[in-house]
């Protein structure tokens, strides 16, 4: 140990209850421990048709479907547009409490479902509120995540 003097522990002493009589005067709501930030997710789409331009709000939008090299997104209404972007970026884009990939070609919205049924080797087809082209199954892999996140809360 270093060799001390009496009066710097004094010293030291005295500037610590300072510090303690400060800061118990203070606010005493505990420093918050640090939180990770809130994701923030896209909430429209934009999309070209001729030479108009289209907002589509997530709400408004029942799946993404990829078909012959382009994404296409399909409202609740019925209107299907054509989205350039990938289905890897609107996956990340969308909330997964929201959004779900049932398979390679599908993104569906939780509240498009309507109900499920068993299909062939372990896989879900799906029963939504709108027409696909093509029967949205969920392939083997997903079928238990895909009941999991049709459980959990949002």
């Amino acid at each position: 140990l270093k060799p001390f003097k009496e009066a710097e522990i004094q010293n030291a002493l005295e500037k610590y209850r300072k510090l303690i009589k400060a800061l118990g005067q203070r606010n005493s709501t505990p420093v918050p421990v640090f939180q990770p930030p809130v994701p923030v997710f896209q909430q429209n789409f934009l999309t070209q048709i001729r030479d108009k331009t289209i907002v589509v709000n997530i709400r408004d939008i029942a799946a993404f479907y990829f078909e012959s090299g382009l994404v296409h997104l399909f409202t609740f209404a019925g209107s299907k547009y054509p989205l350039f972007k990938k289905l890897e970026y609107i996956e990340s884009a969308c909330d997964p409490d929201r959004f779900f990939r049932i398979n390679r070609q599908m993104l569906i919205n939780r509240d498009a479902l309507l109900s499920m049924e068993p299909y062939f080797h372990r896989k879900i087809v799906l029963q939504l509120k709108i027409d696909l082209p093509e029967k949205p199954i969920v392939s083997r892999l997903k079928v238990s995540s895909f009941k999991e996140w049709l459980e959990k809360r949002v």
